[in-house]
């Protein structure tokens, strides 16, 4: 046993130190994902009252979208890296939406001939994760869907739901 775990014991406070730690991140990840989910489906829900035929999309702001909203001098509380935000997805704009609001922070103009949707890695909190970059020659955002953040399904079901065609921006 002495030769297995050292003669000091010190692997067993290792092994003990790494299971408490993993033990902690499973016990915030518990914690946080329902509150994060409660926030989308508030926002969700704002939207759908003052839009009853919006489309929306939730998800999380990337690092970019503070600074956004920044350069379009809007309302930045709430609006930082890994932030529940949603878009509502109407027939020529799209509304962003933030915590706590009772009406869209900015709004982007489908109709604009510099209009664009890109699909790319964004970054989000010390890693990259696959979203959404849109652009209208004067506003942007960047979301981050958050159904499986970071995955192909969420990215194509926001897609379908902005009415872009999700051949156009992801390869196979």
């Amino acid at each position: 046993m002495a030769r297995t775990f050292g003669a000091d014991g010190r692997a067993i406070e290792v092994l003990i130190t790494v299971a408490v730690s993993w033990a902690l991140i499973a016990v915030g990840i518990a914690l946080v994902t329902p509150m994060m989910t409660r926030r989308r489906r508030v926002l969700a829900g704002r939207i759908r009252a003052a839009h009853p035929d919006a489309s929306v999309v939730t998800g999380f702001a990337s690092k970019g979208t503070r600074d956004h909203a920044r350069a379009l001098g809007v309302n930045l509380v709430g609006l930082n890296n890994g932030a529940a935000i949603a878009l509502g997805v109407r027939p020529g704009l799209i509304e962003v939406w933030g915590m706590g609001d009772s009406e869209p922070r900015w709004v982007l103009d489908r109709r604009a001939r510099a209009f664009q949707v890109r699909v790319e890695r964004l970054p989000h909190a010390d890693r990259t994760l696959l979203g959404i970059r849109i652009a209208d020659g004067h506003a942007s955002v960047e979301l981050i869907p958050a159904d499986r953040a970071g995955r192909i399904a969420a990215v194509e079901a926001a897609l379908d739901a902005l009415g872009v065609d999700r051949n156009d921006h992801i390869r196979r």
